[in-house]
């Protein structure tokens, strides 16, 4: 028994090492999104299109990374809420949208990364966020949150 332990032990260490290298990766790739799209929602609010242009496409690159590091069951909703968020931004015709859907989703990928998420899919989570975001800058719009 104890050779079987011994044996099992160094396995079990590699596997927990790798497992902490994915979500610290996985952090790695979300506050990277998070300043793209922070970024950009700030080129495009002072005009500044070349900038915009520029961080768009690693705000592109930067989800690109993150869908490789996260699970195959969240890739999809991570693709759709970032889609949305890079549309409310480019939407000149609603920047309150604009700074309530990445506030929102900063929230749910801090939730995401923390595993708050268990059993909950992104998309589900954003909604009630950026719900509560949008109602927030309605009533104050230069009041911001802190998760």
């Amino acid at each position: 028994m104890g050779a079987v332990a011994t044996a099992l032990v160094p396995l079990m260490t590699i596997r927990a090492q790798r497992r902490d290298a994915a979500t610290e990766q996985r952090r790695s790739d979300t506050l990277g999104l998070l300043d793209a799209l922070i970024r950009l929602l700030k080129a495009r609010s002072i005009g500044d299109w070349q900038g915009a242009m520029h961080t768009h496409s690693e705000a592109v690159v930067a989800l690109e990374r993150l869908m490789l590091s996260a699970p195959r069951r969240d890739v999809e909703y991570l693709q759709s809420v970032t889609q949305f968020a890079l549309e409310s931004i480019n939407d000149r015709t609603h920047p309150l949208m604009s700074a309530a859907g990445v506030e929102a989703m900063s929230q749910v990928l801090r939730r995401w990364c923390r595993g708050e998420l268990n059993g909950v899919r992104i998309a589900d989570a954003y909604g009630p966020a950026l719900e509560a975001q949008l109602d927030l800058h309605e009533r104050d719009p230069k009041q911001t949150t802190a998760d």
